[in-house]
């Protein structure tokens, strides 16, 4: 593992972090771009992964869980996007 790439992962999943906490005190733009920027980085993460093994990420538990997060990271952009609501309400 490149420092790049757990660098980028764990800027991105404190990113998340902060969303949660931002739209827990009802900063909804402020939780909305860091979300944005999380995708941005866990996105980057893959890519340097990926760059590093030679292979997507499919072939151990960590690098599919990597790929399950920004999945699910950007099914949450696209419903807030395509339906005008956010996914999770707290």
């Amino acid at each position: 593992m490149s420092t790049m790439e757990i660098s980028t992962f764990w800027a991105g999943f404190g990113c998340l972090i902060l969303a949660l906490v931002a739209s827990a005190i009802h900063m909804g733009k402020g939780a909305k771009y860091l979300t944005y920027l999380a995708f941005v980085l866990v996105t980057l993460s893959i890519i340097v992964r990926g760059i590093d093994t030679g292979h997507g990420p499919f072939s151990s538990m960590y690098e599919f869980g990597i790929a399950f997060a920004w999945g699910v990271i950007g099914a949450g952009i696209f419903f807030e996007w395509r339906y005008k609501a956010s996914v999770i309400k707290i």
